[in-house]
């Protein structure tokens, strides 16, 4: 993963999905063991979604979600009408309760004195606070005090252990904003160079002028792929003249490879930009040109999307939709070797928490249809 970038949870199977399709494809047994051992370690990071990430990783990827979360909801706590005094109260009751081992916030809530923990009404349950513990375990996970422990290591859940950092680890970046960034900055461009502008700073909630500053002080050097201007770091600047990789990927919603590009339209065909994909939120809709966060799986090969997969809990296999370029001539076996893997070792294919395998069934319909 240091190689190749963080990976996003959003309580489904993709987080493995994206771990899965990278050399060396790691087993189910390999992730869980991982996090719980401490070399990876789940934290809010860019734009403070939570992302899997490496151990010497976490600290810049944590100071990068305080810098852009807390101003926001110190601003909706003080809306809800919640005292800084009494988030410190609860903070150090929960840090003494973890003192005896990680817990999930429901066990905290009831190992709690009950005085401590305030309902914070109608108004807060429109903010979206219920009552002063989630705000009071943020607080306390921004100072570094506490860490997200997956639940017998398991990815696929929004649910989460609660333990008090190790006394050895750091888990917080304290340095100035200005030299944290100029890490990150250079951190995705070995990563995923070459990158534009737009892209990076889209992907990490940094303004311009932010990221042109990053970029700047990490030493990246300006190129033009297919015209268009981009970053790199000057040990990479022969990597323009290499062909492309011809491996072929079956990658999950959301992988970081199309995210931290600004969206997935560089990586599309232009006969397929037009197409509509389902999309996080309300709108539920849009198209490959618009989009920056398709809930839509897809083949890529030699470094374009060239097809739409899904995995279909009936049939326990997977379900796949030609683009302009065409299915790569491995693609049947890339389909029989991921489709084990869910099936075998994850045991579902949801995508998030919510998500139930009839919306995988209607999916996989439309694709077998023709339809995205």
């Amino acid at each position: 993963m240091a190689d190749s970038g963080w990976v996003r949870t959003v309580g489904g199977v993709d987080g493995y999905l994206s771990i899965h399709a990278r050399p060396p494809a790691a087993r189910r047994a390999a992730i869980h063991a991982a996090p719980l051992a401490g070399d990876l370690r789940l934290t809010p990071a860019a734009r403070g979604c939570i992302y899997l990430v490496p151990a010497s990783q976490a600290p810049l990827a944590l100071a990068l979600a305080r810098d852009q979360v807390l101003p926001r909801e110190r601003r909706t706590q003080e809306r809800a009408g919640v005292d800084p005094a009494e988030l410190v109260a609860l903070g150090e009751a929960v840090a003494e309760t973890l003192a005896s081992g990680p817990m999930g916030t429901a066990a905290l809530r009831a190992a709690l004195p009950a005085t401590l923990i305030r309902s914070l009404g109608e108004v807060g349950k429109k903010l979206g606070l219920s009552s002063t513990l989630p705000p009071a375990l943020r607080e306390l996970e921004f100072a570094g005090r506490i860490v997200r422990v997956p639940t017998d290591g398991r990815l696929d859940t929004e649910r989460y252990d609660w333990a008090l950092t190790p006394e050895d680890a750091e888990t917080v970046d304290r340095r100035p904003a200005a030299q944290r960034n100029a890490d990150i900055a250079g951190i995705a461009l070995a990563w995923l160079a070459p990158i534009d502008t737009r892209g990076l700073a889209d992907f990490l909630g940094w303004t311009q002028t932010e990221t042109k500053a990053a970029l700047k002080a990490c030493g990246a050097l300006p190129v033009a792929v297919e015209g268009a201007p981009a970053w790199m770091l000057p040990k990479q600047r022969a990597q323009l003249d290499a062909p492309p990789p011809m491996a072929t990927v079956l990658l999950p919603a959301m992988d970081t490879l199309l995210a931290w590009h600004g969206g997935p339209a560089p990586f599309l065909h232009h006969d397929d930009l037009h197409r509509e994909v389902p999309v996080w939120g309300p709108a539920r809709r849009s198209s490959w040109a618009e989009i920056k966060h398709p809930l839509a799986r897809v083949v890529l090969a030699s470094g374009q999307v060239c097809g739409r997969w899904e995995y279909d809990p009936e049939r326990g296999d997977l379900a796949l939709l030609a683009y302009a370029p065409g299915l790569p001539a491995d693609i049947a076996a890339c389909a029989t070797r991921t489709a084990r893997f869910i099936r075998e070792e994850l045991g579902h294919g949801r995508t998030h928490s919510l998500e139930k395998d009839a919306q995988l069934v209607d999916r996989c319909a439309r694709l077998r249809s023709g339809q995205d």
